[in-house]
């Protein structure tokens, strides 16, 4: 009998979510009751509070009393776990025993530190950084708060070979962070737009245009999503480039110079190395003057056109493109824009 009322009840605890309401009590074939429960997700990436029970196992019970219930549990299952539920329906109790997060604590305090909206991926990604993980953690713990939000982003979406790569540093990804508020306090034709939500702190950038609709015509600011400012402003990789700063002395497409490409396109500090030399332009003086980004319309500009302050940034960046690469490609082919910049010569590729 005790195995047949333990079936039903499996049968009606999951049945729920087609056709259960929460609060019902239902018959179980033999006299006596059970509470009917609605389980909306299973899911679960990190777990940073104590709990009585060991971290691996949620414990839920109802009593008659209860109008209703409804259970939202988070639990991440990895390839090779399991997840499984123990129900004792004499009492309406049920356990959900899931598998531990495989977070060490500073990465579960990393993963606290963050924004709500990156802390799922955020804990299913550390791990795969295997000993390098507590330094990536220890970035989004240590980083000041204007800029937690794309430390951690990027920390969440880094693929782990880059990472593991032995010549990548942990600190990058607050130095990334921190070159792009520096060049948006240079830049008259963006703004950052800070979110400030407790716990779910977001940014993004908003754009001067010029609004040619208008009678005269007239700029206006427009707000790219979030989204787009996560993955196309702070992520630091766009094709195939290696995300670092320091060389080892093999590399032949891959070269840094000893700078994170931000600073290297922006201020050329290598004197050994410098990309100017021999009057090409430095990426800051043509930015600079802008005011605008663009006009709003489809556009075609001529190559080695002049520069003037008037100039859209949308202009100005793809004239400054023009003239540091103006030659055919040399080999070996660079990737890193470190590289392509000092060589002065590619294709649309390296362009």
């Amino acid at each position: 009998m005790n195995s047949i009322r333990t079936a039903l009840f499996i049968l009606l605890f999951f049945s729920v979510l087609l056709a259960g309401q929460p609060g019902e009590w239902t018959n179980l074939g033999d006299g006596s009751t059970a509470p009917v429960l609605e389980v909306q997700s299973v899911e679960a990436p990190f777990r940073p509070a104590p709990r009585p029970r060991p971290s691996h196992v949620f414990e839920k019970v109802l009593t008659p009393m209860e109008a209703a219930d409804t259970t939202d549990i988070r639990v991440a299952i990895r390839p090779g776990q399991a997840l499984t539920v123990e129900i004792d329906p004499s009492v309406g109790r049920f356990f959900i025993n899931y598998p531990d997060d495989g977070l060490s604590p500073i990465c579960s305090l990393a993963v606290s530190a963050s924004p709500e909206w990156i802390r799922e991926r955020l804990a299913l990604q550390l791990p795969h950084f295997g000993a390098k993980a507590d330094s990536m953690a220890q970035e989004i713990i240590d980083a000041p708060p204007d800029i937690v939000d794309e430390v951690a982003f990027v920390v969440a979406t880094l693929a782990p070979e880059a990472v593991l790569d032995d010549r990548f540093d942990a600190e990058l990804v607050t130095e990334n962070a921190e070159w792009i508020y520096r060049l948006a306090d240079s830049l008259a034709y963006v703004e950052l737009v800070e979110d400030a939500t407790p716990g779910n702190e977001r940014t993004t950038a908003r754009y001067r245009c010029v609004d040619l609709s208008s009678v005269p015509p007239d700029t206006v600011w427009m707000e790219i999503p979030h989204e787009a400012y996560y993955w196309w402003v702070v992520h630091p990789v766009l094709t195939d480039e290696a995300v670092k700063k320091r060389d080892d002395g093999t590399e032949t497409q891959q070269c840094t110079y000893g700078y994170f490409w931000r600073e290297y396109l922006w201020t050329d500090p290598h004197p050994g190395f410098p990309y100017t030399a021999g009057g090409y332009p430095l990426l800051a003086d043509y930015m600079k003057p802008c005011r605008f980004l663009w006009l709003r319309r489809d556009t075609m500009f001529t190559g080695m056109r002049t520069r003037t302050d008037d100039d859209g940034a949308l202009n100005a960046l793809g004239n400054w493109t023009f003239r540091v690469v103006p030659n055919p490609p040399v080999s070996p082919r660079g990737i890193q824009p470190n590289q392509i910049a000092f060589n002065h010569g590619g294709n649309c590729g390296e362009i």
